[in-house]
C-alpha cells in the first residue's frame, strides 16, 4: 500500500518527522516462529517434544497514546501457532491501522473453538505440547493460560507504509534439562496443567513470556530477517 506521507528521516521509529499529506491507513501483518527452528524440542536428559502449539485471540497493535489502556481489537479471530514447523492458522494475520506511533503488540492466550487444521486439544489448552521423557514416559502439557501476552516496543514504532512484524519464542529456554525428572506420573503419562505438576505449569507461564521477542520484517516476506535485532520484548507480569 502506497504511503502519501513525506518522510524527513528514518521512517519506522521515534524521532521521525512525518509531513501529513493525506496519510491513508497502512496494513500491519503479524507472523510467528520459533527463535531456533528444530524438528523437535530436546532437553539434555533425553526428554523431547515433537508437537508445540499455541492459541491466541484478540491481536492488537496498540497506539502510544493508549498504551496503558485496553485498545480496540485489530484481529479478533483465533490464531493457532505451531512452533516447530513455524506454521500459523490462518496463514495470514493482517489488519488496517492508522499511520501513527505504536508502543506495544498485545494478544490474549485463550483456549477456545479449535481452528481448522489445529489439534483438538486447543479447545481446552492455550499451549499444548506432546512428547516423552528420556525413559519413554509420555508427556502432555495442557497449559490453560487465559491472560494477556504483551510485547513492549523498545522504541516507538512509526510506520509510514505497510509493516510486517514477527513474534518469536525461544523454546530452548523454557525448561531446565531435569525439569521432568521428578514429575508426577498419572496413568503412564506426565500431565502438566493447572491441577497436575503445577510447579512446571507455573514456571512455563513465565518462561514463555520471557522468551518472546518482536522483530521488524523489513523485506515483508513473513519471516524474521537474518541477524536483525529485536524491536520489542515479552513482558512478565
Amino acid at each position: 500500500m502506497k504511503s502519501w506521507s513525506t518522510i524527513l528521516c528514518a521512517p519506522l521509529f521515534a524521532g521521525c518527522v512525518v509531513t501529513d499529506v493525506g496519510n491513508p491507513d497502512i496494513e500491519a501483518s503479524v507472523h510467528f516462529e520459533p527463535a531456533t527452528r528444530t524438528s523437535a524440542l530436546e532437553l539434555g536428559d533425553g526428554t523431547s517434544f515433537d508437537a508445540i502449539w499455541m492459541q491466541f485471540h484478540r491481536v492488537r497493535l496498540i497506539e502510544e497514546d493508549a498504551c496503558n489502556d485496553d485498545a480496540p481489537v485489530d484481529f479478533a479471530e483465533p490464531v493457532a501457532v505451531e512452533l516447530l514447523e513455524a506454521r500459523t492458522i490462518p496463514d495470514r494475520v493482517a489488519f488496517e491501522q492508522p499511520q501513527t506511533g505504536y508502543c506495544r503488540l498485545g494478544m490474549l492466550f485463550q483456549p477456545d473453538a479449535v481452528v481448522d487444521g489445529a489439534p483438538p486439544e486447543l479447545a481446552t489448552s492455550s499451549l499444548w505440547m506432546s512428547g516423552q521423557r528420556g525413559d519413554g514416559t509420555a508427556i502432555e502439557v495442557r497449559a490453560g493460560f487465559d491472560d494477556k501476552l504483551r510485547l513492549d516496543l523498545l522504541d516507538t514504532l512509526r510506520p509510514s507504509e505497510d509493516v510486517s512484524l514477527v513474534v518469536t519464542f525461544d523454546t530452548l529456554t523454557w525448561f531446565e534439562d531435569d525439569a521432568f525428572t521428578d514429575a508426577d506420573v498419572t496413568d503412564a503419562t506426565i500431565v502438566v496443567s493447572e491441577t497436575q505438576n503445577t510447579a512446571i505449569h507455573d514456571h512455563l507461564r513465565t518462561a514463555v513470556r520471557r522468551s518472546a521477542a518482536l522483530f521488524l520484517d523489513a523485506d515483508r516476506d513473513g519471516t524474521r530477517d537474518e541477524a536483525s535485532a529485536p524491536i520489542g520484548e515479552g513482558v512478565v507480569e
